[in-house]
């Protein structure tokens, strides 16, 4: 890009790029008609030009101002202004303003949802909720919950521990089933030397005393 203006106009062309994730791609430079600019037009002039020869940089009277019409507006986003040339390019575009107010006129531009054929001109609910306090700490508050408990969700679950029923005591049904068990046999020496070991058992368990004799 360079300017008409010969005070304005450098030795070298303002070398611009398109990047996309960092990279140089492919792009379609537009530029403006010519026939805006031929001779019998005088409300149009020419202030800047692309690849030298297609106008990218127009002024067009209108009562006692002009509007400024200018086809590439990379040139005045903030990776090219962090450059020293970007930011020369800038200032020299600037420099065509006259004293007095002036109105910035900015499209807003999606290549991605152009791409896709949607329009970005349509506002989304979202932006109608996030430009309000109150939804917007309602949306934020929803989205940390769904992220907790996603991230608790992951987590390996725990087994179900089944419930295990409390056990009975069955000494007396044992007791029992052993005297009919003797009682059959009809050994009471045996049955009774039994229930005498049965006996010291629980002496040494309820009392904690010594059984052995």
């Amino acid at each position: 890009m360079n300017f008409q203006h010969p005070s304005l106009a450098d030795t070298t062309a303002y070398q611009l790029k398109r990047l996309f994730l960092r990279q140089p791609v492919m792009y379609e430079w537009t530029f403006l008609p010519e026939e805006y600019l031929c001779e019998e037009q005088t409300t149009f002039a020419s202030l800047g030009l692309i690849n030298g020869e297609n106008t990218n940089f127009m002024s067009a009277a209108y009562g006692k101002g002009e509007f400024l019409l200018h086809t590439t507006p990379l040139a005045f986003t903030n990776l090219h202004l962090v450059e020293k040339r970007g930011l020369e390019y800038a200032s020299k575009a600037f420099s065509h303003l006259s004293a007095g107010p002036i109105y910035w006129d900015e499209r807003a531009y999606d290549p991605f949802n152009d791409m896709a054929g949607g329009n970005s001109d349509k506002e989304s609910p979202l932006k109608y909720i996030l430009s309000q306090p109150a939804l917007a700490w309602a949306w934020y508050i929803l989205l940390g919950m769904a992220v907790f408990y996603l991230i608790f969700r992951a987590k390996r679950r725990q087994r179900v521990i089944p419930v295990l029923e409390k056990n009975a005591n069955t000494s007396l049904e044992f007791i029992g089933t052993i005297g009919r068990l003797f009682f059959i046999q009809n050994n009471h020496r045996q049955l009774a030397t039994q229930k005498m070991r049965l006996f010291l058992i629980f002496v040494r368990e309820r009392y904690h005393l010594p059984a052995k004799n």
